[in-house]
């Protein structure tokens, strides 16, 4: 009724919902919760997405490197096409790493609407260091209404893989950018593998009359005027781009071990991505995001 009465008043009692029903479907992670999961987070991503002003959710265009001219010494050339698939090993697997920019609130959404049962993976921007979050309360809170005071406090860090069989979004950036740009990645990616299968994605939002990027956590005041905001517009866009994982670990084009070069590793990544999106690949990391925001709000 309340839905249907006041929608957009009814947002934040449908995400307590979707996301307590998630929480209680994630834990035991075995397959008839899993199964349930998905079509839990299909109805409820999918009211959620149109309460915000998505009513038309577009499809992920897949895209490949063309090996001709990739090269890692020139990532600035890499020429990327779209690629129509529908082999079962283009899905996102158990196990797969979901690599992404962070943009707005709208992004986790939307991931936990398309692809069910992910974990998010929360990390530091001081140390970059990573720990998986099933929690999605604690996921938005982490990135989007904590405030910046509290965004260096340490936790109790733990490897991405050493307790999920699930796939895992990482969002290297650490913290959100203002949708104009990816900026530099300081995530520590050192548990990835040589074998490990990565989607690189990108998503872009459009609005004529108000940014959809929510620039950075103020408190909740702030965060809950944006989301207000956010549902009054009568339609939102949003686009989202993908690398296909066998693209990567071509012969032609191989990412190195973040082991041998991390600064390499993430920049190689962070131009990728925003290659993908047609955005500016930024030298400032989180760190220069957050000091800036600090002195601006002093």
């Amino acid at each position: 009724l309340l839905l249907l009465r006041h929608p957009r008043r009814s947002l934040l009692p449908l995400l307590l919902l979707w996301f307590s029903l998630s929480w209680i479907l994630l834990v035991p992670f075995g397959c008839p919760a899993f199964s349930v999961l998905r079509v839990v987070d299909v109805i409820f991503g999918r009211l959620v997405l149109g309460l915000m002003g998505f009513l038309w959710v577009m499809p992920v265009k897949r895209m490949i490197i063309r090996p001709a001219i990739a090269a890692l010494a020139r990532p600035e050339s890499f020429s990327l096409h779209t690629e129509k698939s529908t082999l079962p090993s283009d899905t996102i697997q158990c196990g797969d790493w979901i690599i992404a920019n962070l943009t707005s609130y709208c992004d986790l959404i939307w991931y936990w609407y398309k692809c069910s049962g992910v974990v998010m993976v929360t990390s530091d921007f001081e140390t970059g260091s990573l720990f998986p979050c099933p929690n999605r309360f604690h996921v938005i809170y982490h990135f989007f209404i904590q405030k910046l005071e509290d965004k260096n406090t340490h936790h109790n860090h733990t490897q991405p893989t050493a307790h999920y069989n699930l796939p895992l979004i990482i969002f290297p950036e650490c913290v959100s950018s203002n949708g104009r740009g990816v900026l530099k990645f300081i995530a520590n990616l050192s548990d990835a593998k040589r074998n490990q299968r990565i989607h690189l994605t990108c998503t872009k939002f459009q609005s004529d009359l108000f940014s959809i990027a929510f620039v950075g956590s103020q408190g909740y005041i702030s965060f809950f005027y944006h989301l207000w905001k956010l549902c009054s517009q009568l339609q939102n866009t949003l686009t989202a781009r993908t690398i296909l994982p066998a693209a990567l670990f071509s012969s032609n084009f191989d990412l190195p071990l973040p082991s041998e070069s991390s600064s390499q590793y993430n920049r190689t990544l962070q131009q990728i991505i925003a290659a993908l999106g047609h955005l500016r690949p930024l030298s400032l990391d989180a760190k220069d995001k957050i000091s800036f925001l600090k002195s601006s709000f002093e």
